[in-house]
């Protein structure tokens, strides 16, 4: 029951909000759980109002190999147009210049992702709309916003259609709906990143990445042993960890399981 009551007045808020005037709405698609209601709840109530809403989704040049074909399959099935940007120069190139990026040094966020979406955005005629998947029960800082914000260096409004919704209405959504979830999640991975800057994520992800995709894993590996600021790639627990080291753990842990096997 709450689940109805929660989807239909979902969407009723935001086709209220887009009736009101003529804007475009910009759906950001990172191709994770939550913005995938997003883009489908805005889909739905724009067939209703005869809109046609773009989604928008950053190729930061250091996600999952499955992340943007999915974003682009997505965007087919629900027959919305879609738009990817990227940063004018990549991760790799600029973690060589800028270093790697640090808690209290994150110009990865806003150089790969924020940076070009809001490029994009501003060259857009007429009015605008952007939706996002953001959802409150995820950080403290996301607890504060509402469903509707404005962004002033855009000049727009934002909506936040899934900032109340909890993880069981995530789950119960997509299952209703048939929706097909981002293949990493399969694997194990909590989220489907779109970026692999290694600020927020644990060395669990990172064994998961080397097993997965270890052609990626090599080449943030790489860009580590390039680092002259001597900083591991992950930090966790009040210290760094480098992914040389994990890799090699790993592959002796292999190695002696193989060995008890045999033996």
């Amino acid at each position: 029951m709450r689940q109805t009551s929660l989807v239909e007045s979902t969407i009723n808020e935001i086709e209220k909000l887009m009736s009101h005037n003529r804007a475009v709405p910009f759906v950001l698609f990172s191709g994770g759980k939550d913005s995938l209601i997003s883009l489908d709840l805005v889909s739905r109530a724009s067939e209703r109002l005869q809109r046609k809403p773009i989604a928008i989704h950053a190729d930061t040049t250091v996600s999952l190999p499955c992340n943007i074909e999915y974003v682009k399959n997505i965007c087919d099935q629900l027959k919305v147009e879609l738009v990817i940007v990227r940063p004018r120069a990549s991760y790799f190139e600029l973690a060589e210049r800028w270093g790697l990026p640090r808690f209290r040094a994150r110009w990865c966020c806003h150089a790969l992702k924020i940076g070009p979406v809001n490029e994009h955005l501003m060259q857009q005629q007429g009015d605008k709309i952007i939706f996002d998947g953001i959802r409150a029960e995820e950080s403290k800082a996301r607890s504060e916003i509402d469903f509707l914000g404005y962004d002033k260096k855009l000049g727009c409004t934002l909506c936040h259609p899934v900032v109340s919704w909890t993880s069981t209405d995530v789950k119960m959504y997509l299952e209703k709906r048939g929706l097909p979830v981002n293949p990493a999640y399969a694997k194990g991975f909590r989220r489907a990143s779109e970026c692999w800057c290694g600020v927020f994520k644990d060395p669990g992800e990172f064994e998961l990445l080397f097993v997965h995709y270890p052609a990626l894993f090599d080449r943030l590996l790489e860009l580590e042993s390039k680092q002259k600021s001597g900083f591991g790639y992950i930090y966790s627990h009040g210290k760094g960890i480098f992914l040389r080291d994990m890799k090699e753990e790993i592959l002796n842990k292999c190695k002696a399981e193989s060995t008890g096997k045999r033996g």
